[in-house]
């Protein structure tokens, strides 16, 4: 399933006044977007809402639909705030396939093509997906007396359909039955909790900031094929494609992580360790069955830093990670069973990073900006600005 990400953006202070936003955009293979939003404040409540509408024709015909919203609202109390989040995403679009040397060369742009060089056979159709994305939320902030405190609870529902269209003019009926339809639905609980406490060491610039916490991601994935161009009784080899592909899976992710950050006059030290538990579980109709379990896999970062300067630090940055993959992996590896990927030898993928250098800023005052702007961007070699700007500045 397609990764989709729903923000929510924090409504503003009650000093701050309401405001709003509204854009539209129109470019290249007729994509059309507009966005609108609105945010403000009352008393120790804030809102904000926003919406998003895109539609384009895509640079191979892929008919790409996107509309989505989103909001939230706060409540702000002494020391903290708490927060109830919501959005949806609605989207369609086409996959195109893979063409032949001829279709290259005579319109690369082309989603699907016909099966004969000359127009002469039937015209291979892209695939489809229909998704909605739909999740809400409550988050939890606390930071006073030095003591520090953030939980949240998300619930995501993720319904994808994705349909197979590329037999639908067959002519010869056998195979137009054969075209599927996928019908995939996730659900995806994420819980964190965090607390920790600043600890002052007793002189000027010198702290100690420790942070405990723990999150838990649960995933339910439920997927159903059909055969919506069929007729007749399914056969045999329909069967046999519909019990590897109907699956049920779960997929469990528990992280303990402890957290440090130190000050010491111009010497900083952040480090911070985690301890992951993954659990994978799926099972189809034939009936085949995966469960891995992946415990006791070590994340871990440290990070000294120097400060010579005002604003500026030279510092090292040394970190592992563990990247567990998503469901649809073992579901594939699963579903075809090949001998060289199978579920049951998948891992997650592990990252080492090292980072040294200097980082720092300069704040060079404040301006006004006030003016047109005017964009024209294209794929694959062109792209055409004109701003018009008046600048003041303040200091």
């Amino acid at each position: 399933m397609k990764n989709l990400l729903i923000t929510t953006k924090s409504g503003r202070t009650a000093d701050q006044p309401t405001q709003g936003y509204v854009s539209a955009e129109y470019g290249s293979w007729d994509t059309m977007k507009a966005t609108a939003g609105i945010s403000g404040a009352s008393g120790k409540f804030d809102y904000s809402l926003s919406g998003y509408a895109m539609e384009t024709d895509g640079y191979r015909n892929s008919n790409e639909k996107t509309n989505s919203a989103d909001g939230q609202i706060g409540y702000r109390f002494d020391g903290g705030s708490i927060g109830f989040i919501a959005g949806i995403n609605d989207s369609f679009t086409n996959y195109p396939k893979g063409l032949p040397l001829w279709q290259v060369e005579k319109d690369r742009t082309a989603s699907g093509y016909n099966t004969q060089a000359d127009g002469s056979g039937y015209d291979v159709l892209p695939s489809e997906t229909d998704q909605e994305l739909i999740n809400a939320g409550l988050k939890f902030d606390y930071d006073k007396n030095n003591w520090l405190f953030n939980t949240s609870l998300i619930f995501t529902r993720d319904n994808e359909i994705y349909t197979q269209m590329k037999d639908f003019n067959n002519p010869n009926i056998n195979s137009k039955r054969d075209d599927y339809r996928d019908d995939r639905l996730e659900k995806q609980y994420d819980i964190k909790v965090n607390g920790g406490r600043i600890f002052d060491l007793g002189k000027k610039n010198m702290s100690d900031t420790i942070t405990l916490g723990a999150d838990y991601k649960h995933a339910e994935f439920d997927q159903e094929r059909s055969y919506p161009f069929n007729t007749t009784a399914l056969s045999a080899s329909m069967i046999s494609g519909k019990n590897k592909a109907d699956i049920d899976a779960t997929r469990k992710l528990l992280g303990l992580n402890l957290n440090n950050d130190m000050t010491v006059d111009k010497f900083r030290l952040q480090a911070g360790l985690r301890l992951n538990d993954m659990e994978y579980k799926l099972e189809n109709k034939v009936p085949d069955s995966v469960e891995v379990d992946l415990s006791g896999d070590l994340d871990w970062s440290i990070s000294p830093s120097y400060s010579i300067v005002e604003n500026g630090n030279l510092f090292v940055t040394c970190n592992h990670s563990n990247y567990y993959l998503p469901l649809g992996y073992y579901k594939l590896d699963m579903q075809y069973a090949h001998p060289d990927a199978l579920a049951q030898n998948l891992k997650p993928e592990q990252y080492n990073s090292w980072e040294t250098g200097f980082k720092g800023y300069r704040n060079a005052g404040t301006s006004i900006h006030k003016g047109v702007e005017v964009e024209i961007d294209g794929r694959p070699v062109y792209r055409h600005r004109c701003l018009l700007q008046v600048l003041k500045w303040n200091s």
